[in-house]
């Protein structure tokens, strides 16, 4: 039998091995080691599964007793070999760190020893790991270099031109800072690319970024001290309105005076009315002479006509006509305070944006009920010459509805503004509520700017990721047609080695990740079904399907290098036999 290879095996400080060499001419590295128990066996495949480590405790529990360190060495030399005559294996260990290695074998170590069993059955309850990833790729070779090329030149394309992007959301960002808004505003801190590229947001603002950054400017230049706006009022009482239709539609009958007398008082009724009462007995009131005869007759008449119906009667009818004309006068006072107001408002709201669009409302001219006022006085004043006289209802009842409508009106429109003026005082008075929201709309409508601006290059950008994604799923189905799930084909090995090993007597549920026992689920309680001899079949068997986990391409198959730990343990002489073939 040809002896082409060398093994050599060295460790120092590994468990009892001190300084163990050892090394051996071989035909083949099918090898089998055979010692006595305690002799430290396990110590050799317990380091090469450090491979895998990255725990300090691998490193203590390995190392010789008041030792620090360890080195394991494997070195195989074959001349024959045309890709390395030479494989070392160095593992180096050190207390309290992990283990480190230098693998120049090219092989693929697969270790099966007790702590195997232990970490990834006995813990598990025997049921295997699920998280199984990845994908072994076939011997067929296909040719995706220019796929790939165009894959990598996209995405070149993608992060160059995202990357752009990025930059102008911040430059167009950075004209908010200049509005001195404060970063932590909601608003502001939406203000990203994600929000822009993928339109997160949906704001809707009537105003553009150029306006609203004028309305800001204006809003600064409010002065601290501007006064209030004083409510506005329509105090008017119209309820004599009343009265005066009444008098109106009344007929009184005239005195017995004669007519020419009648009207000599009327002429001057009020000047006659004031005299009598200042007048004394013997001297005129208002020049001091001394009273004739007949000038006290005068006044004797005089007293009697004032005392007369008829004189009441128009008396009434000169009172009626003061509170008119008073009326109209508190009406056109009314107005006119209005219109001030009004104008105050306005010149106050040209400042603050939050009211821009509210207005107080224009109260109707006083002239449109000018004629009415006309027409009542006329009336009154006919009265006056002839107490008789009756108005016609008709004509009547319109003019007071017109003037009693019109104040009604005016003083809901009043009440209305006057909680305008309210509100706008408010705001005035706390001006940083106001000067917050018009920096929240400067955000948004920056926001809505850009966001228009981008469109097109957003555009292009998601027009290359749909490329780029589709590139993807053409190279991944080409792949997959030579390539096959980890996953799948250690559960499918598993399922066939249990199946030559037990001949269906256990089986293996992959969406359960369990033994099955003559159809029941094995879920807590395989430790307690499987014998010391079965759990230690269904370990082997699972250690032979993971074997899968270890590949990449097919190729990889050639480089696996098994380790295997006393895998009959516990075994009867069917199992041994088994576990040989």
């Amino acid at each position: 039998m040809p002896t082409d290879i060398k093994f050599e095996l060295s460790a120092t400080d590994l468990g009892p091995h001190q300084n163990l060499n050892f090394n051996s001419s071989l035909s083949s590295l099918k090898i089998g080691i055979y010692a006595s128990n305690g002799s430290g066996k396990t110590f050799l495949s317990r380091v090469i599964r450090c491979l895998d480590s990255n725990e300090t405790t691998h490193s203590n529990k390995l190392i010789s007793f008041g030792k620090n360190q360890s080195t394991f060495i494997l070195k195989i030399s074959n001349k024959d070999d045309p890709v390395k005559p030479t494989r070392t294996l160095q593992i180096s260990l050190y207390k309290n760190n992990i283990p480190s290695s230098k693998n120049d074998t090219d092989y693929i170590f697969h270790v099966f020893n007790s702590d195997y069993v232990q970490e990834n059955l006995e813990l598990m309850s025997y049921r295997p790991n699920a998280e199984i990833d990845g994908y072994i790729i076939g011997k067929d070779v296909i040719d995706l270099t220019k796929e790939k090329f165009e894959l990598e030149s996209i995405e070149k394309d993608i992060t160059l031109k995202t990357e752009q992007l990025k930059k102008t959301v911040e430059v167009h960002k950075k004209e908010l800072d200049l509005l001195s808004i404060n970063k932590g505003t909601t608003e502001y801190k939406e203000f990203n690319f994600d929000n822009i590229f993928f339109k997160k947001l949906k704001y809707e603002t009537q105003d553009s970024f150029d306006d609203l950054k004028k309305q800001n400017t204006t809003l600064n230049k409010l002065p601290d001290d501007y006064e209030d706006i004083k409510k506005a009022s329509f105090e008017a009482n119209f309820d004599f309105l009343d009265s005066v239709k009444t008098h109106l539609l009344t007929k009184h009958n005239k005195s017995l005076f004669a007519e020419d007398f009648k009207n000599k008082i009327k002429g001057k009724h009020r000047f006659i009315e004031e005299g009598l009462r200042l007048k004394s007995n013997t001297s005129c009131p208002f020049c001091e002479q001394l009273l004739s005869e007949k000038a006290i007759e005068l006044i004797d008449e005089y007293t009697k006509f004032l005392n007369d119906q008829e004189a009441k009667v128009i008396n009434i009818t000169a009172n009626l006509i003061k509170q008119l004309e008073a009326l109209k006068k508190q009406i056109e006072t009314n107005f006119t305070n209005h219109l001030k107001i009004k104008v105050k408002f306005d010149e106050l709201k040209s400042y603050l944006p939050s009211h821009k669009d509210k207005s107080m409302k224009d109260l109707q001219n006083t002239e449109i009920i000018s004629p009415y006022f006309e027409l009542i006085e006329n009336c009154l004043n006919q009265k006056k010459d002839n107490i008789e006289k009756v108005t016609d209802l008709s004509i009547l009842s319109q003019a007071i509805r017109a003037i009693s409508t019109y104040i009604s009106s005016s003083s809901s429109s009043i009440a209305n503004d006057n909680q305008l003026i309210s509100k706008i005082n408010v705001t005035k008075d706390d001006l940083s509520k106001e000067k917050l929201a018009i920096k929240k709309k400067l955000c948004q409508a920056k926001y809505i700017t850009t966001s228009n601006l981008l469109a097109h290059p957003i555009k292009e950008i998601k027009d290359k990721q749909i490329q780029l994604n589709k590139l993807k799923t053409e190279i991944a189905e080409k792949e997959n047609k030579v390539k096959a799930s980890k996953k799948a084909v250690v559960d499918k090995s598993f399922e066939s080695f249990l199946n030559e090993f037990f001949a269906g007597k256990y089986t293996f549920d992959k969406e359960n990740r369990c033994l099955k026992f003559k159809e029941q689920n094995l879920i807590e309680n395989a430790s307690d079904v499987l014998s010391e001899g079965e759990k230690s079949i269904v370990a082997f068997c699972y250690y032979l399907a993971e074997s899968h986990k270890k590949v990449s391409t097919e190729d990889d198959y050639k480089r696996l290098f098994f380790v295997m730990d006393d895998p009959i343990s516990s075994l009867d002489f069917h199992y041994v036999y088994s576990v040989a073939q």
